[in-house]
């Protein structure tokens, strides 16, 4: 069994502990050294931006969240966090790496002609999230970085676009092997 989900367990587990353990870092390099304010912008600890960009999409997904109206309304009070860091990241950067740990474990499966329209649709899903999140960091590289307004600085808006530009690849290609797969050759 433990084989059968590795790369699911060393992804998922231990990118967690790095996130965890990168935090607990931040956070004691603010202690040591409380940050200052430049610009009316709260600088992000090394550690965390590290560990921001690593994670890039967990990262963008779960601040499209937190600041959501319904988040706000409905659990504006009740933030959980651990080392400063909300855990709605930490679960989801659980979820992405096991998923990137699942498509691993399973890619043997895939190669030996795994048939249906769901890889289609999961593919398809893939690549508009992909999308979404090259856009972001489009977006966020044409307005947040030219202004200096922007926590981080440009590491983790230029990291959500090469996590965008290689799911994306990644995304596209195996959307064109399970259509070739279903529909066979043209």
């Amino acid at each position: 069994m433990l084989q059968k989900h590795r790369w699911r367990l060393i992804l998922s587990f231990g990118n967690l502990g790095l996130a965890i353990a990168q935090s607990a870092l931040g956070l004691h390099a603010v202690r040591v050294n409380p940050l200052r304010l430049h610009d009316l912008i709260l600088v992000i600890p090394t550690q965390q931006v590290i560990s921001y960009c690593i994670n890039a999409p967990a990262f963008i997904i779960s601040n499209l969240v937190l600041n959501s109206g319904f988040w706000r309304v409905f659990f504006a009070n009740h933030l959980l966090v651990f080392f400063k860091v909300s855990v709605l990241f930490y679960v989801l950067l659980f979820l992405f790496w096991w998923y990137v740990g699942w498509e691993l474990d399973t890619r043997h499966d895939m190669r030996n002609g795994a048939t249906g329209v769901t890889p289609i649709y999961g593919n398809i899903l893939g690549t508009a999230l992909s999308l979404g999140l090259l856009c972001s960091g489009v977006y966020l590289l044409a307005t947040a970085l030219p202004t200096l307004h922007f926590a981080g600085g440009s590491a983790i808006p230029v990291s959500t676009v090469l996590w965008g530009c290689g799911s994306l690849y990644y995304f596209v290609r195996n959307l064109q092997t399970a259509l070739a797969t279903v529909l066979g050759p043209a």
